[in-house]
């Protein structure tokens, strides 16, 4: 294999010095090394580049387009040192178009055209109105082989050439650009790059967009809980503007997917106020989507955010926290915590930075107090003054702690009359009600039962004996301050030290 490797190795260098020799000795040039082929976005001008042939008496260079049947001469540059030349060559603006080169001596000998012949790159686009997009498709330049290393997509803005897309590969051949806006001309064209950084350059294509209708802006303002099922939605809209249809959509999580879940065909006015209902409590992200001729959404608000606290109970605090509101054009200015207690009205609490999404409500002055209801709680979202000189306030859903439940039984005491852990009660953050506890010993015997939750077992029977030592069994019930039925039952020991 090897042997074989080398005799084709030998043939090959030997048929290309002997046609340099034999071109040499008939007097045919030898060509140009074909550099590139380029075209001008701008002007559509085609500009060739070569490196010299190493013949002698060259006289200038021929300018070919390779087609499928032969060789169409284009011009003739008549300049030994030239190195390039640009043409016009209207062809290369509809369709990508192979070239190749030959030399041509004082004596009016031309050599064998160059191989492989280099093939313009050819740029086109479609546009997709309905769904806001623009797709760019190109030829693969051809000439580099493998020293091709990719392409970069650049749009003409009014002039100004900007990279949208780079690092793509040598395969890729498409481009999707997306959030196309509707109205103005989209130009792009195709940079390809070769490894020692060469580059060449395609037509350029344009496309006019067409004007959509929407609206100039369309501004999320609040979002309200009125209820732990219905969140109240605000969105500011242009009155100008000849669409009038949107979409409301939603997500559960501020970087997640938006899904439409109502449609409003003919929107009037600069306003609109809708309602959720939500199936669970949990936060959620809304905006309001202009829809095009297509009922597509293709312009959104800024989200819209519902609040939705998460509450723990401590020893002597509750803390809260909720999920940011998110994307206010003006910023957020604080946060405003109200609280319930039982039946009474919701009273402000705290006033807090903008961007603090937590709380904790000391509440021991308000432990041994034998409270109705839940301590309850909401925060309000207040943004800055915004561009048209108002404050929004949003409305977290409320979240409720029914703290008398809160209970702490001790599994041991020592009725020794030395003042620790004399009798054995259980321990309330908050007074209950309807309250009642039953000790019985082993044998089912009751020794001990009360109503009053400050009132313990001393450890004496009915006949004011001290009860034998061991493993007792308790059964409390009560009525919690939200009115839930709260049993408790276990074990715990009596020891004398």
């Amino acid at each position: 294999m090897v042997n074989l490797r080398r005799k084709v190795l030998y043939i090959t260098l030997f048929s290309l010095l002997s046609l340099a020799t034999y071109s040499q000795s008939a007097g045919i040039p030898l060509p140009p090394q074909f550099e590139s082929v380029s075209i001008n976005p701008s002007t559509g001008q085609v500009t060739v580049q070569w490196k010299l042939s190493p013949s002698k008496n060259v006289k200038g260079y021929i300018i070919f387009e390779n087609l499928e049947v032969g060789n169409y001469s284009i011009d003739t540059v008549f300049d030994p040192t030239a190195t390039s030349f640009s043409f016009s060559y209207t062809k290369v603006l509809g369709q990508a178009v192979r070239f190749v080169l030959a030399t041509l001596d004082s004596a009016g000998n031309r050599s064998l055209r160059t191989d492989p012949a280099h093939r313009t790159i050819y740029t086109s686009m479609k546009y997709d109105s309905c769904h806001a997009q623009i797709s760019v498709s190109w030829t693969k330049y051809q000439g580099w082989g493998s020293n091709l290393s990719g392409y970069r997509l650049v749009q003409d803005q009014n002039g100004t050439p900007v990279n949208i897309a780079t690092g793509l590969s040598a395969n890729d051949s498409t481009y999707l650009v997306t959030n196309v806006s509707g109205g103005p001309n989209y130009c792009y064209y195709v940079v390809a790059e070769r490894n020692d950084g060469v580059v060449v350059t395609s037509n350029m294509s344009c496309h006019q967009t067409f004007p959509d209708g929407l609206p100039a802006y369309i501004s999320a303002n609040q979002a309200v809980f009125i209820s732990n099922s219905q969140v109240e939605l605000q969105f500011t809209l242009d009155p100008g503007a000849p669409s009038k249809a949107y979409q409301l959509a939603t997500s559960d999580s501020k970087d997640g997917t938006f899904a439409a879940i109502k449609q409003y065909k003919n929107l009037q006015g600069n306003q609109l106020i809708t309602i959720d209902t939500l199936k669970s409590l949990s936060p959620k992200y809304y905006r309001l989507e202009a829809l095009n001729s297509c009922g597509i959404g293709v312009k959104a608000s800024n989200e819209a955010t519902a609040m939705v606290p998460i509450s723990s109970l401590g020893t002597n605090e509750i803390s809260l926290v909720w999920n940011a509101y998110q994307n206010w054009p003006q910023g957020i200015q604080e946060y405003v915590i109200y609280r319930s207690i039982g039946s009474d009205g919701f009273q402000l609490l705290q006033t807090q930075s903008g961007t603090k999404t937590d709380y904790n409500d000391n509440i021991s002055s308000l432990i041994g107090q034998q409270l109705s209801g839940n301590i309850c709680y909401y925060v309000e979202a207040v943004s800055n003054l915004s561009s048209n000189n108002n404050t929004y306030r949003s409305r977290s859903a409320t979240i409720c702690v029914d703290i008398t439940a809160n209970v702490f039984i001790p599994d041991a005491f020592t009725p020794n009359g030395d003042g620790k852990n004399d009798d054995f009660k259980p321990s309330f953050a908050f007074l209950p009600h309807a309250y009642k506890i039953m000790i019985f010993n082993r044998s089912g015997f009751n020794v001990f039962e009360s109503s009053d939750p400050m009132k313990g077992w001393d450890g004496k029977i009915s006949n004011g004996e001290k009860a034998t030592e061991g493993v007792y069994v308790y059964f409390i019930t009560f009525t919690s301050g939200a009115g839930k039925t709260v049993e408790k039952k276990g074990n715990f020991s009596l020891i004398y030290p």
